[in-house]
């Protein structure tokens, strides 16, 4: 549900697809131009979010076999040894189904968590 070129709704309604925004009365919008002008520029409702660059790869995958797409990666020497162990951390973390959980669950850590396992993807396959 890309608004234009490159521009994206950080959020959507589940079912419809279509982008959602909030304003300060509590209510959704649908429209971006119904929120008031601080909501509008005190939060990132829109932007590329990288949309661009992920719908790329994900054409690049899907167009190529998995056999040929690890027959044409370059050697790497692969993640560091610090992130490789800070990843088996994450992952034995998780609870039997995927979640990290405990007495409070700040979303700090979720980031954290996320960006660790996105950097090791990407130094698995750099391109």
């Amino acid at each position: 549900a890309q608004l234009e070129p490159d521009l994206w709704a950080r959020l959507y309604e589940v079912g419809s697809n279509r982008p959602i925004y909030g304003d300060r009365d509590g209510q959704i919008h649908y429209d971006y131009y119904e929120l008031s002008e601080e909501r509008r520029k005190g939060y990132a409702w829109r932007g590329s979010f990288g949309v661009a660059r992920a719908l790329q790869r994900y054409h690049q995958a899907k167009a190529v076999s998995a056999e040929s797409a690890l027959d044409a990666q370059p050697a790497s020497t692969g993640p560091a040894p610090s992130l490789v162990a800070r990843i088996e951390e994450i992952i034995q973390s998780q609870d039997a189904q995927g979640r990290w959980v405990g007495e409070k669950l700040y979303i700090r850590d979720f980031v954290r968590n996320m960006n660790a396992l996105c950097a090791y993807l990407e130094q698995l396959n750099p391109n």
